[in-house]
């Protein structure tokens, strides 16, 4: 949902792990509740390697534990390595369901080692690519087309109306955060027709459009995932508009509810 910039605490401690780190470095935070200066405290680990804590006071700290918002981070800048200084590292943090896949766009760049292992097994790798292309060619010769596919998930979706629950997206969220069980107890495999404000209207990791509705809490959303991803009304959605979708069931991931199969209304 959002990308923020935090500097990490207690570098002092762990100046040998991060020596050997660069930007674009993925950065694991989690909690530590064994720490006995403060059990609620947040560390930054890189394979298992902690390189620095978040502040006490953060925003981030809160929104971990207390709306368990799902996070994903990676280094940003690490300062004072040319002027021979306490090396320190600011991190790239985003929040939402999305965020891992939103850093996954851009990792760091392969050591030489990696690349020269990654040339030894070029000729695999062209091998298994031959193999894909083959059965992806297959699968479009024989197969559904995408048209096709879009088509009857758009049209049980309008199946789906007449027998569709009546919720809002705060509701639903709320419904999730007491408890995740009953939710999808009550909510997961039935129609619901969806009522919210639009939070925003953004791409997944494969440019297929979805909206995140608000939920009376900043870090928290409910996802809508369109059974037509081409739908042209998608297009003329924005940010603060109210808008309803009839959606076929819904999941919950890292604690955020994601509708699939919806249709706008």
């Amino acid at each position: 949902m959002g990308s923020y910039k935090i500097n990490l605490v207690d570098a002092s401690h762990y100046q040998h792990v991060i020596d050997g780190l660069e930007p674009g470095a993925p950065i694991k935070l989690l909690a530590d509740p064994e720490n006995l200066n403060d059990p609620r405290s947040v560390k930054a680990t890189y394979k298992g390697e902690t390189i620095g804590y978040v502040e006490q006071d953060s925003w981030l700290i809160r929104a971990m534990h207390d709306d368990r918002t799902p996070v994903a981070s990676r280094i940003d800048q690490i300062t004072g390595r040319e002027a021979g200084q306490t090396l320190r590292i600011v991190l790239e943090v985003r929040t939402g369901v999305d965020a891992e896949m939103a850093l996954g766009r851009a990792q760091p760049a392969p050591s030489s080692e990696t690349t020269t292992k990654t040339r030894g097994c070029g000729f695999w790798i062209l091998i298994g690519g031959a193999v894909l292309l083959g059965l992806v060619f297959l699968a479009a010769l024989f197969g559904p087309s995408a048209e096709e596919i879009s088509e009857q998930k758009a049209q049980e979706a309008v199946e789906a109306e007449s027998d569709a629950v009546d919720v809002t997206a705060e509701v639903l969220w709320f419904a999730y955060s007491e408890n995740e069980a009953a939710a999808q107890q009550n909510f997961g495999n039935i129609p619901l027709r969806i009522t919210g404000k639009i939070d925003g209207v953004q791409l997944d990791f494969s440019d297929k459009p979805f909206v995140t509705l608000e939920t009376g809490n900043m870090f928290q959303s409910v996802h809508l995932q369109f059974a037509n991803a081409s739908d042209p009304a998608i297009t003329e959605l924005r940010k603060g508009d109210e808008v309803t979708a009839v959606c076929t069931s819904v999941s919950e991931v890292v604690g955020t509810p994601v509708a699939k199969g919806c249709a706008l209304r």
